[in-house]
């Protein structure tokens, strides 16, 4: 089952069909050119390049290799409060290869699509 924004989408361009990023709404790394974790990546870039002062988006850069801490401190989560978002991904191919969800109680989980499309609307502002 493909996700709102591919499903919403669809396959708009010639040759191979996307990966949905999301599997039984779960987050899955044999992703490519979802488009959920597309809009995620783009704000995360955008956010990161225009507010490079602004503590929402952290980005650390390794050659092509980039990794994303979005801060998420007063953001309502779906299931539970969290902190961060960590969001990995390797130059802009259409594939992310890393996402997790930090709650506020330590522990490290795979992020469902309501979490990434919650993450989405705050980055939107």
């Amino acid at each position: 089952m493909l996700c709102q924004l591919c499903t919403a989408r669809g396959k708009n361009w010639e040759g191979d069909a996307p990966q949905c990023g999301f599997i039984d709404y779960q987050f899955s790394p044999t992703n490519w050119m979802c488009a959920t974790l597309a809009e995620l990546r783009d704000l995360v870039d955008e956010y990161s390049d225009a507010f490079a002062g602004d503590a929402k988006v952290m980005c650390v850069y390794d050659g092509d290799n980039k990794s994303s801490r979005v801060i998420l401190e007063g953001v309502k989560m779906p299931r539970s409060p969290a902190n961060g978002m960590l969001v990995e991904w390797y130059k802009n191919r259409g594939r992310t290869d890393n996402i997790h969800i930090i709650r506020q109680s330590g522990a490290i989980v795979i992020p469902t699509e309501d979490d990434v499309l919650t993450v989405i609307a705050y980055l939107r502002g």
